[in-house]
């Protein structure tokens, strides 16, 4: 008995039979009796030699379902055609524009996330970051693949700002920098952005914009600085029949050329007659006469509005005047100014004409 036993196992040992397996698709694991011959399968197709026995085939895919199979070798070659079915696809998309939002079939995903199908189709992926272009895409879904999309980086979205404008020599400058004269279009990134519009005698047009998802159009206006546009600050003597001297502070703003407006404040104090007397005139002029910036004649109206206190008397004095005056300069922008003016005074229910004469000196900034 014991040389029976002996015989059967040497018999299988010199005696081996082939197992091929002819398997679908390709990549898959294979374990025999839990002995992993993966390795061994050569385009889809697994051959290999073993004795009589039993033995326990197990083949696996990711997204297919797994073939089991007990079989036996018993003095015979074995030739299998295994194809597994699939049960399901996976697609992982990932990015590297930051911020983005990226949807399958209009769903919103996360990046890296693993996602199912339970069947072969087309689907849309879309990824949207504001202000940069939108990736839109259709991608094929086979059942039983393993798909791992990395998206393209997005472009910005440029878009065109048209700048127009009828000044042919204004300088046109985005950010500080000059980008053309006068009108241009220009390709703009997304953003905020700060334009200046510059040329001599005009004051310059400036205007902070921001491209979003649309061209930008830019209209704009330069409006002339006046010939003279100037402050001026000033003292002056101011004689007349109704108070006699008395110094007064002068301003004067002027807008354009010929037009000028004035501000005067006064403050007198009479120590001989304990009187006091205040108030200020507004009032404009027209240059009727200059010469080379140095000689100025002009006329003008004004209204003053004071009040007159001593002892005895206090009251309102209001006015309106016809001015006849000029300037000389004397030395840069220093002048010396004089003024013949006929004002009509009301007080209380009466009123009467005055005559005065003023002299100053103004200092233009």
């Amino acid at each position: 008995m014991k040389a029976i036993v002996i015989f059967l196992f040497f018999t299988n040992i010199l005696y081996s039979y082939t197992m091929e397996l002819n398997i679908e698709p390709s990549d898959v694991n294979l374990t025999i009796n839990s002995n992993d011959y993966s390795k061994d399968i050569k385009n889809n197709n697994f051959k290999k030699d073993f004795s009589n026995g039993e033995y326990n085939i197990k083949i696996c895919k990711s997204n297919y379902q797994c073939y089991n199979k007990k079989i036996w070798i018993m003095d015979n070659d074995l030739k299998l055609s295994v194809k597994l079915i699939a049960n399901k696809s996976t697609l992982v998309i990932v990015s590297s524009n930051i911020n983005s939002k990226i949807y399958v079939n209009d769903k919103k995903i996360e990046k890296g996330e693993i996602i199912n199908f339970k069947k072969s189709q087309t689907i849309n992926i879309k990824e949207e970051k504001d202000f940069f272009v939108t990736n839109n895409m259709k991608f094929k879904i086979n059942l039983g693949e393993t798909y791992h999309l990395n998206l393209p980086k997005m472009p910005d979205i440029k878009k065109t700002l048209t700048i127009k404008g009828r000044h042919p020599k204004a300088s046109i400058r985005l950010n500080g920098k000059e980008i053309c004269k006068a009108a241009c279009n220009y390709s703009l990134k997304a953003g905020k952005y700060n334009i200046s519009i510059i040329e001599d005698k005009y004051f310059p047009y400036e205007e902070e914009i921001e491209i979003k998802d649309e061209d930008l159009i830019v209209n704009y206006k330069l409006n002339k600085i006046p010939d003279e546009m100037k402050f001026g600050l000033g003292l002056s003597y101011n004689y007349g029949r109704l108070i006699g001297g008395y110094p007064q502070l002068n301003t004067e703003l002027k807008l354009k050329n010929k037009i000028n407006f004035k501000l005067d404040l006064i403050y007198v104090v009479n120590f001989s007659s304990n009187s006091e007397y205040y108030g200020i005139v507004i009032g404009s002029s027209y240059d009727i006469f200059k010469y080379n910036n140095i000689l100025n004649v002009y006329m003008g109206v004004d209204f003053i509005f004071s009040k007159y206190i001593d002892d005895n008397i206090n009251y309102l004095q209001n006015g309106i005047g016809v001015n006849l005056g000029g300037s000389v300069q004397i030395i840069n922008d220093f002048y010396f100014s004089f003024d013949i003016t006929n004002r009509l005074h009301y007080m209380y229910n009466d009123k009467f004409y005055d005559i005065l004469g003023k002299v100053g000196l103004i200092y233009y900034f």
